[in-house]
């Protein structure tokens, strides 16, 4: 058998051109569907879906809402305002803007309109807490919270006199809310102070009176903060007065508030 077909060449007795044939459209086959499928978009997005056919595919809304400054917390009395503005194929040129206080049922409209598609709105010395949406054809925007705080506030003040002790004085008690001390020099106030809200610090600023120095002949007035011990709303300490002036409480809240113009007392 070998002598027989050694001189023979199998490679050319196959045919091979019918098979090349075949891989070439078998490749067509292959390489255009996945083409389509890659680069053309919607054959693309359909083929998606089609992989994910339990999933829930809903059409791009015509505009959407840009809403600044969007959540916000206020002092009480303070004022805001809120920028709209639309984005899409079909920006607006009408809205509504919901706005809804905290002692309200239902929310109150407040008609817009703007050529360019940006609206505003002031919400003036605001007293409570709001929540705000804006709506235009069919289409809602998130809601947003404008929280409405005090600042902090003294709402009881308790002062105990320690005079010094050569005077042989026990401590008095002042009335609630009296801050108005009368003593000798080495007297020392003992505070009790609860207020509005919570706290994260609290001060009692004193200044003296002006007294003569009679080396630089000048007038001086002396300052002097004394921290306060904080817990909750209450803050408790004491301060030693030396000579005649007047003192203010400083109050901060957690949220860095501070008490404007407080109360002035006389010592």
């Amino acid at each position: 058998v070998d002598s027989a077909t050694r001189d023979i060449s199998f490679n050319a007795a196959v045919d091979r051109s019918k098979f090349r044939g075949d891989l070439r459209w078998m490749a067509i086959g292959i390489v255009v569907p996945l083409s389509c499928i890659v680069f053309i978009g919607v054959l693309r997005d359909a083929s998606f879906r089609l992989s994910h056919y339990s999933q829930s595919f809903v059409p791009p809304p015509p505009f959407t809402f840009e809403i600044a400054p969007g959540n916000a917390r206020l002092i009480r009395g303070d004022s805001i305002t809120v920028t709209i503005k639309t984005v899409g194929r079909e920006p607006q040129h009408e809205i509504i803007l919901q706005t809804q206080e905290s002692d309200q049922e239902n929310p109150r409209p407040n008609v817009l309109r703007s050529s360019t598609g940006i609206f505003t709105f002031t919400f003036p010395a605001i007293k409570r807490s709001t929540t705000y949406f804006a709506e235009a054809k069919g289409e809602v925007s998130d809601k947003y919270d404008i929280v409405v705080t005090d600042r902090p506030e003294i709402k009881s003040l308790s002062l105990r006199l320690a005079y010094p002790s050569y005077t042989h004085t026990p401590p008095i008690d002042l009335e609630e809310n009296a801050g108005d001390v009368v003593g000798i020099a080495g007297t020392e106030i003992h505070f009790s102070i609860k207020a509005n809200k919570l706290l994260y610090a609290a001060s009692i600023d004193f200044v003296s009176d002006t007294t003569a120095d009679s080396l630089t002949s000048s007038h001086v007035v002396q300052h002097a903060a004394t921290a306060l011990h904080v817990s909750n709303t209450d803050a408790t300490g004491a301060m030693m007065v030396r000579q005649s002036g007047s003192y203010t409480v400083r109050l901060v809240d957690t949220l860095g508030n501070g008490n404007t113009e407080p109360i002035v007392y006389h010592v």
